[in-house]
């Protein structure tokens, strides 16, 4: 693949080397996590002990 490389300057002199992926990257990327998605949100929304982000962690039904 494909990585545009980009040199930033770090306070104390150094150079910190930064990796772009392309568009073409970006695009199989979202690609692969959509189709992956599909197969994975089903199992996870279907376990017992699943967290929500605004309510917390939910305990086994009873």
């Amino acid at each position: 693949m494909n990585i545009r490389r980009k040199e930033i300057d770090k306070p104390d002199g150094g150079i910190r080397l930064l990796g772009i992926p392309t568009v073409l990257d970006r695009l199989i990327q979202q690609a692969i996590a959509q189709m992956l998605e599909q197969i994975w949100d089903p199992t996870f929304f279907a376990l017992p002990n699943r967290y929500f982000f605004e309510r917390g962690l939910f305990l086994p039904a009873q």
